[in-house]
C-alpha cells in the first residue's frame, strides 16, 4: 500500500500547502518535486532550488524562506540561485532532511522559526562536513565521526537544535525513510546528557535593576520627545529628499541633502544624535526614531518583541469610561499557537499611544512614498506594519520586495557599531545594581557573569522590559524609588484594572482563549504578583533594620529578636501558594491574605492603624504621615468639617506613634536586661 505525507507545517487561512509525498516518489523527493507554494496556489519553490521561499506560509505575508547555501553568512543569501557543483550533494542532502523534517517528524505542526532552527543545525552540520571532506550520511552514520563533530559544539543554541534534530531522525526507518543509518544510541545518549546539563544551567530572564529600569525609561522618553520636537521638520526634509533623488537622479551621496538639512533648520539635531548629513543619515534617523517608539511600546504594554514588531498601523484604540481614557493596543501574537495569528489586546498608557501615533506619522511618509494607504478593513490590516521598512524609500540601498505584506523594519537594540540613540539607553552597571540583582536572586552569581560587571552597559533585551513590568507594576510596594514609582504608577492602575482576574476585559479577551490567556503578558503579571510581594516583603519585614510594630510588625519583630527567620525559600514558595501575602501601606505594610475587611472610604485609614493583627508599622513612616497630616491641617479652616476629620485622624496617628515608641522603649529596657 502506498502511504502519503502531508507537509506538517502551519498554514495560515487562505495558504496553499505544498504537494504530498508518497512513496512512489522514492526515498528522496525529486529535484522538481514542489515544496512551497504562493498563494494563489503556484509553485513558489521546487525541493532542488537553493532558496526555498515561505512567504506564502508565513501568517504576517513577510518574505521569508530557507537558504540552504551554508558556506556563507553575508546577507543577501536569499538572492544566491546558483549552487556550485561539488556542493550540490552537500545540499541535497541538507534539503533531504529539511524534507523529512518537513514530512515525517511526528507530532505538532512545524512553524517557521522551528524550521529555521533545524536548518541552522543542518548548516552547522554541512560546514562541518565540508571541512572535514565528508557527506553528511558518513558524519551522521558514523558513531566514531559524529561523537568528533558533537565534541565540537558548546552550549547553547547549536546544541539543542542538533538533539532535536536527530532525536526526531533515529524514530524513522534508516532504508525506508532515510536511506543511511544515523549515530548509534551512544552518541545520542551524549547529546542528551549535554542537553539535559545545559538546559539545567538555563538562566531565566532577570528584572532589570529599578534605577537602571527608571533610567532606561527617561532615556528613551528624552531621546524620542527630541525626535518629536523636530518631526514635523524632519518628515518634511525626508519628503523633498524623496522629490530631489526622483527628480534629479543624482549620485550616491546625495550631495545636495546637507543643504537640506540646513535648510529645514536641523544641523543641530543631525549633529547632537550623530547623523550624518545625507539619505543614509536620513534613513537612519527615521529608523531611530521608530525604534524609541517600539522600546516605548514594549515599556509600558510588555509586548514580546514579535508582538511589537508585527503591530499593523491600525493598532490604537481609546476607550472612554467614568470620566477616563483608557488605551488599547490592538495586534496579534504566534506564542504558543503553531505559527498561527491569533488577535488579542493590551491595555497600556498615554506614552505608548503617543508613541503608535509618531510611528504612524513615519509609516505614512514611507507607504506614501511607494504610492500606497494603509487599509482599516480586517482582511487588509496585516499588509501595513506600523514599523514598515524604511527600506522603501530607497534611501540607503536598494527597496526590499515585497511579497503579500509590507516588510517590517529591523529595530535592534545592539548592533557592533552603535548608534548615540542605542548607546543612551544603556545605563552603565553600578554596585547598587549588582546588591538588588542579587536580592532577587541569591542562587545566581552575577558578579561572575561578564555583562553583568560594574561599569559595563546594561545588556538591554526586550523581553526583560516584559519581565520587569510583570513584577513591578503591582500594588505589592516592591518599587521604593520613587522616580519608578512615578513612570509606572499609570500603567500600575491600568494592569490592575484590566488583567485583575474576573475583570470584563479579560474575561473578553484573554481568559475565554485559555491558549492565548498563557501567552499574554496578563498571564505573566498575574504570575508575578506573588513574587513581586515576595521580594517586598523580604525587603521591608525580614531584612529590614527597622523596627517593626503593629499586630503582625510585632510578631516579626519578636521572631528576629530570638533569631528566629524563615528562609528566602520558604517564604516565596508560601507567597505562590497564597499562604502569604504582602503589600506596602503609608505607615510601613499589610499581610492580610484575601481582601482587607478594613478599608472604608476615607484616603487615611486610622483604623487600619489601630489595632489591625496584619499591620507592619515603621516609626519612620510614621513620622513622614504625620508631618505631612499636620501641613495638611494647619492649611485647614478650623470652622470646618474637613478640619475637624483631619485633626481627628492626626490625633489617631498622634497616639500610635506615642505607643510604637513606648513599645520601643520597652523593648530596649528588655535587651539591657538580657
Amino acid at each position: 500500500m502506498t502511504r502519503m505525507y502531508e507537509a506538517n507545517i502551519a498554514l495560515p487561512d487562505g495558504a496553499v500547502p505544498p504537494d504530498e509525498w508518497n512513496d512512489r516518489l522514492g526515498v528522496r523527493l525529486p529535484r522538481d518535486f514542489i515544496i512551497s507554494r504562493v498563494r494563489n496556489g503556484d509553485a513558489a519553490s521546487r525541493r532542488g532550488d537553493l532558496f526555498w521561499d515561505w512567504s506564502g506560509y508565513d501568517p504576517r505575508g513577510r518574505a521569508v524562506g530557507f537558504s540552504f547555501a551554508f558556506w556563507t553568512t553575508l546577507t543577501g543569501k536569499s538572492k544566491l540561485k546558483e549552487i556550485p557543483r561539488e556542493r550540490q550533494a552537500m545540499v541535497d542532502d541538507m534539503q533531504h532532511l529539511m524534507s523529512l523534517s518537513i514530512y515525517k517528524r511526528p507530532g505538532p505542526i512545524l512553524a517557521f522559526n522551528t524550521l529555521r532552527t533545524y536548518l541552522m543545525a543542518f548548516c552547522a552540520i554541512a560546514q562541518y562536513c565540508e571541512k572535514q571532506a565528508l557527506s553528511i550520511p558518513e558524519l551522521l552514520g558514523g558513531e566514531g565521526r559524529f561523537s568528533a563533530y558533537v565534541a565540537t559544539l558548546g552550549d547553547g543554541g547549536a546544541l539543542v537544535a542538533l538533539v532535536r534534530v536527530v532525536g526526531f531522525l533515529i524514530t524513522l526507518d534508516p532504508e525506508r525513510d532515510v536511506g543511511f543509518p544515523v549515530a548509534v544510541n551512544a552518541v545520542i545518549a551524549e547529546l542528551r546528557r549535554r542537553d539535559r546539563e545545559y538546559q539545567g544551567k538555563g538562566k531565566q530572564t532577570p528584572p532589570i535593576p529599578t534605577r537602571i529600569y527608571s533610567e532606561i525609561i527617561s532615556a528613551v522618553a528624552v531621546q524620542l520627545k527630541d525626535f518629536a520636537d523636530v518631526a514635523d521638520r524632519f518628515l518634511a526634509l525626508t519628503a523633498e529628499v524623496l522629490a530631489n533623488t526622483a527628480a534629479r537622479k543624482v549620485d550616491e551621496k546625495h550631495n545636495w541633502t546637507p543643504m537640506l538639512v540646513k535648510k529645514y533648520g536641523l544641523d543641530a539635531y543631525f549633529e547632537s544624535k550623530e547623523l550624518a548629513k545625507s539619505a543614509k543619515g536620513v534613513s537612519r534617523g527615521l529608523a531611530d526614531a521608530q525604534l524609541l517608539c517600539k522600546l516605548t511600546i514594549h515599556i509600558f504594554s510588555g509586548m514580546r518583541n514579535e508582538e511589537a514588531e508585527s503591530l499593523p498601523f491600525h493598532c490604537a484604540e481609546t476607550v472612554r469610561d467614568r470620566g477616563r481614557t483608557h488605551y488599547l493596543l490592538c495586534g496579534q501574537t504566534t506564542k504558543l499557537n503553531h505559527g498561527k495569528i491569533r488577535r488579542t489586546k493590551w491595555v497600556t498608557n498615554r506614552e505608548a499611544y503617543d508613541a503608535v501615533l509618531l510611528s504612524r506619522r513615519i509609516a505614512t511618509l514611507i507607504y506614501g512614498a511607494i504610492g500606497s494607504t494603509p487599509k482599516e478593513s480586517a482582511d487588509m490590516l496585516n499588509r501595513f506594519a506600523l514599523f514598515v521598512s524604511t527600506g522603501y524609500l530607497a534611501l540607503n540601498g536598494r527597496p526590499p520586495s515585497g511579497v503579500y505584506a509590507f516588510q517590517v523594519q529591523r529595530l535592534r537594540i545592539s548592533r557592533k557599531v552603535e548608534t548615540l540613540v542605542q548607546a543612551a539607553i544603556k545605563p552603565l552597571i553600578q554596585e547598587c545594581d549588582l546588591r538588588e540583582l542579587e536580592e532577587i536572586d541569591p542562587h545566581r552569581v552575577w558578579r561572575s557573569e561578564e555583562k553583568f560587571r560594574v561599569g559595563m552597559p546594561w545588556p538591554l533585551a526586550t523581553h526583560q522590559l516584559r519581565r520587569s513590568l510583570a513584577i513591578y507594576a503591582q500594588r505589592s510596594g516592591m518599587v521604593s524609588l520613587p522616580s519608578l514609582r512615578r513612570q509606572l504608577q499609570h500603567i500600575t492602575n491600568e494592569m490592575s484594572l484590566y488583567y485583575a482576574k474576573g475583570s470584563a476585559f479579560a474575561r473578553n479577551f484573554i481568559e475565554d482563549d485559555p491558549e492565548g490567556y498563557n501567552a499574554h503578558i496578563a498571564n505573566e503579571w498575574s504570575e508575578a504578583k506573588p513574587l513581586s510581594e515576595a521580594l517586598a516583603y523580604l525587603r521591608d519585614v525580614l531584612l529590614s533594620d527597622d523596627e517593626l510594630f503593629g499586630g503582625a510588625g510585632a510578631f516579626e519583630q519578636q521572631k528576629k529578636n530570638r533569631g528566629i527567620l524563615m528562609d528566602r525559600d520558604t517564604t516565596l514558595r508560601k507567597f505562590r501558594r497564597g499562604e502569604m501575602a504582602y503589600k506596602a501601606t503609608p505607615v510601613g505594610g499589610c499581610i492580610k491574605v484575601g481582601t482587607c475587611d478594613r478599608v472604608g472610604l476615607k484616603v487615611l485609614e486610622t483604623e487600619c492603624i489601630l489595632g489591625c493583627k496584619s499591620l507592619v508599622g515603621k516609626l519612620p513612616k510614621l513620622d513622614r504621615l504625620i508631618d505631612r497630616q499636620t501641613k495638611l491641617v494647619s492649611m485647614l479652616d478650623p470652622a470646618t468639617v474637613e478640619y475637624h476629620m483631619e485633626q481627628s485622624d492626626l490625633k489617631v496617628l498622634m497616639e500610635v506613634r506615642s505607643q510604637w515608641q513606648t513599645a520601643s522603649e520597652r523593648r530596649s529596657s528588655v535587651k539591657r536586661i538580657d
